[in-house]
């Protein structure tokens, strides 16, 4: 599924008006009673409860945390959406030397397709498409011809972070969501993923009928465990799959090679939660 068909799903079931866009936090406070939000613009909005879904370099996160500047993985990462034949695609990532590449059929006869690449923080592709086609040349069918069928223009490349996991999100009446309180490597796709999970555990504890600070702090306890447990496998699968010695990528294949099928079935039912 496109993140903008998820989008425009969720926003279809919220009332006009309730959703601000372009409201760049800047600090949070908090007292017995409520918690007070500054905008960028000047504005100040309270409430009961406060929410830091604010990403990666989350405002909510640092004045509850301080806990610096987000760790840089080691690799940049390219992602496209474009335009092709489904059938012609087998959901898949395929290793490398320290570069990777993987597709995934959307809706819509699309394909989601990312690459990713060890290298330096902060170098940035002047032509992306040219170096991607020279860097994957003579992998196999059909990655050329997904990043042939991108516009230059479209391909997004964002160095690779995330964060040391947290024992506890909030305090009081503020707590953390998505990639402000679990930031992840992509490497197991369940960056997104757990953020929903998030949203359903948290609606469903303060609808429980609990204090504010209690219900936050019941959430936490559901959710860090899971979301922490990511995180770190994600780490560890991102090394993993960027390995550019020829004698450890060897050793690597020949070990992967031997996990069965019920074996992998097994950690992929791991991953699944119905809540």
């Amino acid at each position: 599924m496109h993140r903008a068909d998820l989008i425009a799903a969720l926003s279809q079931a919220v009332p006009s008006g309730v959703v601000r866009l372009g409201a760049a936090c800047v600090s949070a406070e908090q007292d017995g009673e409520g918690v007070e939000a500054s905008f960028v613009d000047g504005r100040r909005v309270r409430g009961d409860v406060l929410i830091g879904a604010d990403g990666l370099d989350s405002v909510v996160r640092a004045g509850l945390h301080a806990d610096g500047a987000p760790r840089y993985s080691g690799c940049t990462a390219w992602r496209a959406v474009v335009p092709f034949d489904t059938r012609q695609v087998r959901a898949s990532e395929t290793w490398g030397f320290g570069h990777l590449f993987g597709q995934v059929p959307i809706s819509g006869d699309r394909v989601y397709w990312y690459a990713a690449r060890n290298q330096p923080q902060g170098r940035v592709s002047a032509r992306p498409k040219a170096e991607l086609l020279q860097l994957f040349k003579g992998w196999h069918a059909p990655i050329e011809g997904l990043i042939g069928a991108a516009e230059e223009s479209r391909i997004l490349q964002n160095d690779i972070f995330d964060r040391p996991v947290l024992k506890r999100w909030g305090a009081g009446r503020m707590t953390l969501l998505g990639d402000a309180a679990h930031p992840m490597t992509p490497f197991m796709g369940q960056g997104a993923c757990q953020a929903i999970e998030d949203a359903v555990a948290l609606g469903r504890h303060l609808r429980a009928g609990q204090d504010v600070p209690s219900a936050l702090r019941a959430y936490e306890r559901e959710r860090i465990p899971r979301a922490n447990a990511f995180v770190n496998r994600s780490r560890q699968v991102g090394r993993l799959a960027r390995l550019r010695n020829p004698v450890a990528v060897m050793l690597r294949n020949a070990l992967l090679g031997r996990v069965s099928p019920e074996r992998q079935a097994r950690q992929l039912a791991r991953m699944i939660r119905t809540t």
